[in-house]
């Protein structure tokens, strides 16, 4: 009865696995372990990475697992995933196993008692044929109701990184043209102290002076 058992548990295993692909783990690179139900951006897709700018991947990385919009995006994903992995388990044969145990207890008056167990076992299957289409329309509808949430949220994660990558270097040209002004500052006042010089000795005149 264990191998029995063992091979029917093993062929419903086997049956109930799914054909359909699930979302893709994330690159470790990209997101952390607590934020891993993305691979919205398929390698080739992560343009910042020409950059070689270590400080912008950590920026990006921060902003994606932190941004709780784009968590509800995966989110609503994964359950889009779901609900086409049940679309389709549809076309596949359904097959329930069912076990059933008694005991019964004899007391004989003369005789001595005995205890007896029945067991009972059951395996039933079932496939629905599908002569209109209805099982495949519904994993069609599933499938690119997926693939519009996988769009969505493709859209949403590019747009956290770009806002990202526009916002560091914004920050990193904002900073080299202050860089620049206290550059010019300093030659002014050098320049300043050269004509004051010059004024002090008689060489030129104060306008010269006030116009550096």
């Amino acid at each position: 009865m264990r191998l029995a058992l063992l091979i029917i548990s093993s062929f419903l295993l086997v049956a109930c696995i799914s054909t359909s692909p699930s979302v893709m783990s994330p690159d470790p690179f990209l997101l952390s372990p607590q934020f891993n139900n993305s691979n919205a951006l398929a390698s080739e897709d992560r343009w910042w990475l020409e950059f070689s700018d270590p400080k912008l991947n950590q920026l990006i990385q921060q902003g994606l697992n932190n941004n709780y919009s784009l968590k509800a995006s995966f989110a609503r994903l994964a359950q889009s995933q779901a609900q086409w992995d049940k679309a389709g388990s549809a076309k596949k044969p359904s097959a329930q196993l069912s076990t059933q145990k008694s005991r019964q207890w004899q007391d004989g008056l003369n005789q001595v008692s005995s205890i007896s167990d029945n067991w009972q076992l059951g395996l039933t299957a079932s496939y629905e044929l599908d002569f209109w289409g209805r099982i495949d329309d519904l994993d069609e509808q599933a499938l690119q109701q997926f693939n519009s949430t996988k769009a969505a949220t493709y859209i949403q994660t590019n747009t956290v990184v770009s806002q990202v990558t526009l916002a560091w270097y914004g920050w990193v040209k904002e900073a080299k043209q202050l860089a620049l002004l206290h550059s010019q500052q300093q030659r002014i006042d050098e320049g300043l102290k050269v004509i004051r010089g010059r004024y002090l000795r008689g060489k030129v005149q104060s306008s010269d002076v006030w116009q550096q």
